[in-house]
C-alpha cells in the first residue's frame, strides 16, 4: 500500500512539471508569434513607407502624417508599444522622404513665381512639411521612449508646437485664399485635410507633453505662459496673414481699376469710331449720290482722326466692295463680293434690316489675320438703300494703340478672351501674377461681349506688397515673447509671494503657537506649582520611584512631616540606611514583587516614627509607564485615626452601649459561626441564659437609673467570671443575659454558672423589695451538648430558654441545665432523624 502511494505522488508530480514545461514552450511560441506578427507588419509598412516615398515625396509626407495622427491615436488609447513603433516609422518615412526631396528636387525655379510652377507639390511645402513631421515625431519619441529627456518638458513642448503651429498657419492661408507669394503661403500645403491633421497631432502632442497632474495644486500653473506665447502666436500668424491679404486685396483692386479702365478704354473707342462711321454714313445719305472721289477723301480724313483702322471700305447692294482707303495691304478686298456662306452676311442682313450699324465677333479676314467688322448702312429719308460704311479692325492694332497712348498699363499685362476663344493676349505672361489676374467683361458688339484679364507682374506684385505685415508680424512676435516673459515673471513673482505669504504665515502661526505654548507652558508651571502646593499641603505621602534604578524621584512634604523628620533629617536617613530606609525598600519590592504590574496594589503596614511610635499608615502602589520609562507611583495614608474609629464603630455595632458587654446581634452571628465549627470539629458547646431575680421590683424600689446602674454591675461581675477569651457575653434582652462557651461541656458551664452565683453573693447590691433574698440574684438556665452537623443553633437557645424558666419555675437563685428539661442534643437528633 505505501508502495502505491509513492508511485502516485511521483507519477503527479511528473504530470505536474510537463504540464509547466508544456506552459512554457507555449509562451515563447505566443511571443515568437506575436514578434513574428509585429515585425512582419512593420516591414511591410517600412518597406511601402519607403517605395512610396521614393517614388513621390508628397506620398512620404501624407504617410508620415498619418503614421504620427495613428501614433497619436493610440497613445491617448493607451497602446504604448504599437504607438512607439509607428512614432518610429513616422520618423523613419519623414527621414527618407526628406533625403528623396533634396536630392531630387528642382531649385531653380524657388525664388520665381510662374503660371507654369505646381503649387500643390512646391519642394519648399514638402520641405517644410517634412521638417515639421521629423520634430513631431521627435517630440513624440522623447515622450514615450528617450527618458533622459522626459525632464525637459521645454524641449518636448517646443518640438510639439511646430505642426500645430504650421498646420493652423496652413488653415489660415487657406481660408484667406492667400497665393505663394504672399504670407509665404508656398511653404504650407494646399490641401485642408493635411494642414487640419497636422493641427489636430500637434495639438494632441502639445497636450500630451503637459504635465497636468503636477500643477493641479498651483493657482497659476507653470503651463500658463508657454500656452499664453502660443495663443499670441497663433494670433499673430493671424493677424498677420489678414495684412498679407489686405495687400493682396490691394493688389487685385489696382489689377481690376487698370482692367476696367482698358475695358472702358476699348468700349469708348470704338464707340467713338462707329459713331463717325455713322456720321459719314448719315452725310453721304443726304447726298444721294457717292462720287468716289468724294468719298476717298472722306476717308482719308477720318482714318487722320482714327489710325487704328485696318480699313475703311464702301460696300454696295450686292455685298461688293467698290472702294478700300488705305489700298496698300487691302488690294485683296477690291472688288471682293461676300458669298453667302460667310459669316459676315448675317450681320449684314441685320444691319439692313435694323437700319443701324452692326460690329461682328472676331472673324477671320479677306486681307488676311483676325478682326472685326462694323456694318453701317446708308438709307436716304424715303429708304432708299445705297451700301455700307465698312470699317475693319484688327483686335491687337486697337488695344495695342491704346496699351501704347497711356502709361497706366505699364506693368500689367492682358488676355481678351470672346466665345472661349482667345483673340489677343499679351506676348509673355511668365512674368506675371496669374493668382491676382481680374475678369472683367465688356460688350463690343450685341452678341459676343469680350472677358478681359488682367494680370499684375511680380514688379507690380512687389511694390504693392509692403513691409508692415511683417512689421506687425515681428512686432506681435516680440510682443508676445513680452509678454509671456511678463506673465510667466509675474507668476514666479507670484509664486514667491505666495511662498513668502506661506513663510510670514507660518512663521506668524509658530509665533502665535510659541505664546500658545509659553502661554500653556505659564498655565501648566502654575497648576504644577498649584498641584505641587496641594500635594504638599496634602496629609498623604506621595512618592515617584525610578522602577529600574529604585531612584527617589519625587516625594511630598508629608513623606517626611508625617514622621516627624524634616527634609533634611529625612534624606539623611535614606542615605544612611536605617529604618525609614529599610521601610521604603521595602514598599518598592512589595509593589514591584506584585503579579499585577500595571494595576494598584493597595496593602497596610506599620511605620516607626521619629520618636519610636508606631504609625499605622495604607500604602497605595501603581506601576506607571510614561515615555518608555518606567515608574512607580507610591501613596501613604495615616490610618491611626481610621483604625481607633473602625475600632469604635466595631465596638458600636457589637456592644450594649448601657453595660459595655456585646449585644444580642453580635451574640447570634457568634452563635452560627461557633455552632458550625463545633459542629464541624465535634466539639462541646454551651448556652447560658442569666435573669436577674425581681428586677422589675429593683426598678420600682430604686429608680430607673438606678437599675442601669445595677445592670452595669451585674455585666461587670458577670465579666469576671467568664475569664475567657473564646467565652461570648453578650445583653440578651432587659434583665437577661447570655454567655455563649465555646468548647465547654456539662460540667464546666455548671462550673462557671456556680462562679457567677459566688461572685454575686460575694458583691451583694442591695434588693429590699426581693423575695428571695436581700440582695440581687440570678437565675440561670443552662444547655449544652456536641452539636451534629447540619442540626439547628436555634435548639441550643430554646434548651437554654426552657432551663432558665425551669429555674424561675423552682425558686429562682439557681442554675437549671438542659438535662432536667430535655434529652441530649445527640438524642434529639436522633430523633428528629
Amino acid at each position: 500500500m505505501l508502495v502505491k502511494t509513492r508511485a502516485e505522488d511521483y507519477a503527479v508530480f511528473m504530470v505536474h512539471k510537463i504540464h509547466k514545461y508544456l506552459l512554457r514552450i507555449q509562451g515563447v511560441f505566443a511571443q515568437c508569434y506575436s514578434i513574428f506578427i509585429i515585425g512582419g507588419s512593420a516591414t511591410l509598412i517600412v518597406g511601402a513607407a519607403c517605395l512610396l516615398a521614393l517614388s513621390q515625396t508628397a506620398w512620404g509626407v501624407s504617410i508620415a502624417l498619418i503614421l504620427l495622427a495613428s501614433a497619436t491615436l493610440s497613445h491617448y488609447l493607451h497602446y504604448y508599444r504599437f504607438s512607439s513603433l509607428l512614432g518610429g516609422l513616422t520618423l523613419l518615412t519623414t527621414l527618407i522622404s526628406l533625403v528623396t526631396q533634396l536630392v531630387t528636387a528642382d531649385y531653380s525655379s524657388l525664388t520665381t513665381f510662374t503660371s507654369s510652377q505646381d503649387v500643390s507639390n512646391s519642394p519648399l511645402a514638402n520641405l517644410a512639411s517634412l521638417t515639421v513631421l521629423g520634430a513631431g515625431s521627435i517630440s513624440f519619441l522623447i515622450n514615450e521612449r528617450i527618458s533622459p529627456l522626459k525632464s525637459l518638458p521645454l524641449t518636448r513642448g517646443f518640438l510639439a508646437c511646430w505642426p500645430l503651429i504650421y498646420g493652423a498657419t496652413g488653415l489660415y492661408a487657406l481660408i484667406l485664399d492667400l497665393p505663394p507669394q504672399y504670407g509665404f503661403t508656398h511653404f504650407f500645403s494646399i490641401q485642408y485635410g493635411d494642414n487640419l491633421l497636422m493641427s489636430l497631432c500637434g495639438l494632441t502632442l502639445l497636450i500630451e507633453h503637459t504635465p497636468w497632474q503636477e500643477y493641479q495644486e498651483e493657482r497659476v500653473p507653470a503651463w500658463v505662459p508657454p500656452y499664453f506665447g502660443l495663443i499670441m502666436i497663433l494670433v499673430s500668424l493671424l493677424g498677420y496673414m489678414i495684412l498679407e491679404k489686405k495687400d493682396y486685396n490691394f493688389l487685385k483692386q489696382t489689377t481690376q481699376h487698370t482692367t476696367q479702365q482698358l475695358a472702358t478704354e476699348i468700349t469708348r473707342s470704338l464707340n467713338a469710331q462707329r459713331n463717325a462711321l455713322q456720321r459719314m454714313a448719315d452725310r453721304w445719305s443726304a447726298q444721294k449720290t457717292i462720287p468716289k472721289s468724294a468719298w476717298l477723301a472722306d476717308a482719308n480724313n477720318l482714318l487722320k482722326d482714327f489710325p487704328n483702322f485696318q480699313a475703311l471700305e464702301w460696300m454696295d447692294q450686292d455685298y461688293t466692295i467698290r472702294w478700300v482707303v488705305p489700298l496698300e495691304s487691302n488690294q485683296k478686298v477690291v472688288n471682293f463680293r461676300v458669298p453667302p456662306s460667310n459669316p459676315a452676311i448675317f450681320h449684314l442682313r441685320r444691319a439692313f434690316t435694323q437700319q443701324s450699324s452692326v460690329t461682328t465677333q472676331v472673324i477671320p479676314l479677306v486681307q488676311g489675320g483676325e478682326g472685326f467688322i462694323n456694318y453701317t448702312p446708308i438709307f436716304d429719308q424715303k429708304n432708299n438703300f445705297y451700301g455700307f460704311i465698312v470699317g475693319v479692325f484688327r483686335v491687337k492694332s486697337v488695344i495695342d494703340s491704346l496699351l501704347s497712348n497711356q502709361s497706366d498699363y505699364e506693368g500689367f499685362a492682358f488676355k481678351v478672351i470672346e466665345s472661349g476663344r482667345i483673340i489677343y493676349q499679351t506676348n509673355y505672361l511668365e512674368g506675371y501674377d496669374q493668382n491676382a489676374a481680374i475678369k472683367i467683361s465688356t460688350n463690343i458688339n450685341e452678341h459676343s461681349p469680350w472677358t478681359i484679364y488682367g494680370y499684375p507682374s511680380f514688379a507690380i506684385s512687389q511694390k504693392s506688397h509692403s513691409l508692415l505685415p511683417l512689421t506687425a508680424f515681428i512686432a506681435a512676435i516680440c510682443l508676445s515673447g513680452f509678454f509671456t516673459l511678463c506673465l510667466s515673471t509675474l507668476r514666479r513673482v507670484y509664486i514667491e509671494s505666495e511662498k513668502a505669504q506661506k513663510a510670514n504665515d507660518k512663521l506668524t502661526y509658530e509665533i502665535e503657537e510659541r505664546q500658545r505654548i509659553e502661554e500653556q507652558f505659564q498655565e501648566q508651571t502654575l497648576q504644577l506649582d498649584l498641584f505641587t502646593n496641594l500635594v504638599n499641603l496634602s496629609r498623604d505621602a506621595l512618592i515617584i520611584v525610578d522602577y529600574n534604578t529604585r531612584e527617589l524621584m519625587y516625594y511630598n512634604n508629608s513623606t517626611f512631616t508625617s514622621l516627624g523628620y524634616s527634609e533634611h533629617e529625612f534624606m539623611l536617613a535614606l542615605q544612611h540606611g536605617n529604618l525609614v530606609a529599610k521601610k521604603m525598600e521595602r514598599i518598592i519590592q512589595k509593589a514591584a514583587s506584585s503579579r499585577r504590574k500595571l494595576t494598584s496594589s493597595i496593602y497596610q503596614m506599620e511605620v516607626i516614627k521619629k520618636d519610636g511610635s508606631a504609625l499605622q499608615v495604607e500604602v497605595t502602589t501603581r506601576a506607571a509607564i510614561l515615555n518608555h520609562r518606567k515608574y512607580l507611583l507610591v501613596v501613604v495614608h495615616d490610618v491611626t485615626e481610621h483604625r481607633e474609629l473602625e475600632k469604635r464603630l466595631i465596638t458600636l455595632s457589637t456592644r450594649d452601649m448601657l453595660t459595655g458587654v456585646y449585644n444580642r446581634k453580635h451574640f447570634e452571628s457568634m452563635l452560627i459561626n461557633e455552632w458550625e465549627r463545633a459542629a464541624r470539629q465535634a466539639e462541646p458547646l454551651a448556652l447560658m441564659i442569666i435573669d436577674i431575680d425581681n428586677f422589675r421590683f429593683y426598678n420600682e424600689a430604686h429608680g430607673h437609673q438606678q437599675g442601669d446602674i445595677c445592670l452595669k454591675d451585674v455585666a461587670n461581675i458577670l465579666k469576671r467570671s467568664i475569664t475567657r477569651s473564646v467565652d461570648v457575653l453578650s445583653r440578651f434582652e432587659g434583665q437577661q443575659f447570655v454567655a455563649l462557651l465555646p468548647e465547654t461541656d456539662q460540667c464546666g458551664a455548671e462550673e462557671i454558672a456556680r462562679r457567677i452565683h459566688n461572685n454575686l453573693h460575694d458583691a451583694h447590691i442591695h434588693h429590699p423589695l426581693s423575695s428571695i433574698a436581700s440582695f440581687v440574684t440570678v437565675s440561670i438556665g443552662l444547655s449544652a451538648g456536641i452539636p451534629e452537623p447540619g442540626s439547628c443553633s436555634q435548639d441550643l437557645v430554646k434548651f437554654a430558654q426552657k432551663a432558665l424558666a425551669l429555674a424561675k419555675k423552682s425558686g429562682c437563685n439557681q442554675t437549671v441545665s438542659n438535662e432536667h428539661v430535655q434529652p441530649n442534643l445527640r438524642e434529639i437528633k436522633g430523633k428528629k432523624q
